[in-house]
């Protein structure tokens, strides 16, 4: 967590779908999420991401599903190449219906500069 405030994932390397999902799957993630209402997914440091339109979509679905219990939730994505941004288009679209925000940085820097400042 970062000053209270998001959920912070970083993603190196090659990051397929199954990375994501041991991500959510992971011990106290989705509960963090619930609390703090905002998660940092920061891709900068992937050599590949993999993500086929099929998992972007079922990734969307999860977001919808949890919409229900969680609403305004705030999800930043710093993707793997700042001038390509397609992927990130394609999940907003699919994960527009949860209501949810959706902002894109170009660095980690700008996304934590956005932060609302907790106690």
């Amino acid at each position: 967590m970062i000053n209270n405030a998001a959920v912070l994932v970083h993603l190196y390397a090659e990051v397929d779908g199954l990375d994501l999902m041991q991500v959510h799957n992971s011990p106290g993630f989705v509960d963090h999420i619930r609390t703090l209402g905002c998660v940092i997914y920061d891709y900068s440091g992937a050599t590949q991401v993999t993500l086929s339109q099929t998992e972007i979509e079922s990734f969307a679905k999860l977001a919808f599903f949890e919409s229900r219990i969680k609403e305004n939730v705030t999800l930043m994505i710093i993707p793997q190449d700042p001038n390509n941004k397609a992927r990130v288009q394609q999940y907003m679209q699919a994960v527009s219906p949860s209501g949810w925000s959706i902002l894109v940085f170009d660095t980690l820097k700008q996304a934590l500069a956005s932060l609302p400042t907790r106690a």
